[in-house]
């Protein structure tokens, strides 16, 4: 579901919508409530636009087992302090490009990054009866590919209960 327009057009929507969360249905039928992600794209005649998209929540709560996984660079704030700010660009590039592949080659989704780390989720959207042991093999991987990336990292696993269908992206 998009809106396209211009960003003065966009500024009002922001204005008249507040915090509230914006409601839309598809040509589906199916119901998206969540909040707006914004970002430019090229329309047909090549010109930029603003487009708002609504990202789709379940809208009932439910209790589900999920696996998390968290990997984070080592010593970044010195790394951030001694090397050159396009080089320490380039590099954490790679590294979220590498694990954000090795994570959804072992079936789990990145959640988000979080300044220099990553966390993952395995369990949703889909459950796997393994999510667990896929996600101790994506740590054991994201382990195997860090020398090649120059970089140390912690990794740590979690398994427990969460609820989802709240809005947030854990939904």
């Amino acid at each position: 579901m998009h809106q396209i327009g211009d960003a003065g057009a966009h500024r009002e929507r922001q204005h008249r919508r507040g915090a509230d969360q914006q409601r839309a249905v598809g040509r589906d039928g199916l119901e998206f409530r969540g909040w707006g992600i914004d970002h430019f794209k090229p329309d047909h005649s090549g010109r930029l636009r603003l487009v708002t998209e609504l990202c789709p929540v379940e809208t009932r709560e439910q209790r589900k087992t999920v696996t998390v996984l968290f990997c984070d660079v080592v010593g970044s704030t010195a790394l951030g302090d001694s090397a050159d700010p396009e080089a320490l660009r380039a590099l954490l590039a790679r590294y979220f490009d590498r694990m954000k592949t090795i994570v959804e080659r072992h079936g789990g989704t990145v959640e988000k990054f979080i300044g220099d780390a990553v966390m993952a989720v395995f369990g949703v959207p889909v459950v796997h009866e393994d999510d667990a042991v896929r996600a101790v093999r994506t740590a054991a991987e994201m382990r195997d590919a860090l020398p090649d990336l120059g970089v140390q990292a912690r990794i740590g696993v979690h398994t427990g209960e969460v609820v989802t269908g709240t809005g947030e992206r854990l939904a």
